[in-house]
């Protein structure tokens, strides 16, 4: 038993970014930043204790297929299980065509940003982009935590996403004690 699960703190993390084999770390040589911090995140957080899911799984498409029937796709499988009560957190690092999307859905619904934080590579901070001025600003509107990082350095991402992911399993913690 690790330390999250010892004071009950194991919550659900949706990690969503550019895709990754949680088996396989990517090359040192490769230039895709998010794909090597995803890849640490994603070890960190379970060696933390955290259970975390993300969109690639086709089992959580499937999973959504008695539900949607179909009409089940990605989009309504992502979107069900960001919503859903017991995923706690979502943490977001839009660096790739699918993780664009996601976070142009996910911006959308307040639900969704209120338990989502978003991490963009420090880099693109002060672009006039779509990205900035259209999900961006939408994701904030609606509560995301936004923070520009540069994606290279893994410890302040790292004390960063940390400090959200407990903060929301407390938050979890603390009204299912008093409900």
């Amino acid at each position: 038993m690790n330390a999250a699960q010892e004071v009950g703190l194991e919550r659900i993390v949706f990690l969503a970014g550019p895709y990754i084999k949680s088996a396989a770390k990517p090359r040192r040589s490769t230039k895709n930043r998010a794909a090597l911090l995803r890849y640490g995140l994603y070890h960190r957080l379970q060696d933390e204790g955290w259970i975390v899911t993300m969109g690639e799984y086709e089992a959580l498409i499937h999973a959504s297929d008695p539900k949607f029937g179909e009409l089940n796709n990605a989009v309504l499988a992502e979107v069900n299980h960001a919503k859903k009560e017991s995923t706690d957190a979502i943490i977001m690092l839009p660096s790739s065509a699918g993780s664009f999307l996601e976070l142009g859905a996910f911006s959308c619904i307040e639900s969704i940003c209120l338990k989502m934080i978003i991490i963009i590579d420090a880099q693109y901070e002060k672009d006039n982009s779509y990205m900035n001025l259209g999900p961006l600003k939408q994701a904030k509107e609606n509560h995301a935590d936004v923070h520009f990082i540069n994606y290279s350095d893994f410890d302040k991402c790292w004390e960063v996403v940390e400090k959200y992911i407990r903060k929301r399993a407390h938050k979890r913690i603390a009204r299912e004690t008093l409900s």
